[in-house]
């Protein structure tokens, strides 16, 4: 089983940009996200403040495992979990050959990145 924790639908796309399969947020879930501070620098480009940013490691609503359930998350989410976790239960939307439409807006995605 797949549970989407990402705030909106994922479509999975075949060959001819055909939408086959749809993951619909699951509800009583929030969604992943990566809680960050703001550190001041002093610096700036062009007099434009240069901040820096470092994640709350204790603040990420990462859930627990679940027997036979695969999380469907955001590849922020997935790079974050890869690189503090030894978690392999977590995948994203393959966005880099997302299917878009006129506006440029993903319609779908032909993969899972793992």
């Amino acid at each position: 089983m797949i549970k989407n924790l990402t705030p909106h639908a994922i479509n999975i796309v075949d060959q001819d940009s055909n939408i086959i399969k749809t993951f619909q947020p699951i509800d009583g879930y929030s969604p992943i996200r990566i809680p960050k501070v703001t550190n001041e620098t002093g610096m700036t480009i062009l007099g434009i403040p240069l901040v820096s940013k470092t994640v709350k490691l204790d603040e990420v609503n990462i859930p627990n495992p679940e027997d036979g359930v695969t999380f469907l998350v955001s590849g922020m989410v997935l790079d974050f979990v890869k690189k503090h976790t030894t978690r392999t239960d977590f995948v994203a939307p393959d966005t880099d050959r997302a299917v878009r439409n006129e506006k440029g807006h993903i319609v779908g995605v032909p993969a899972f990145e793992f």
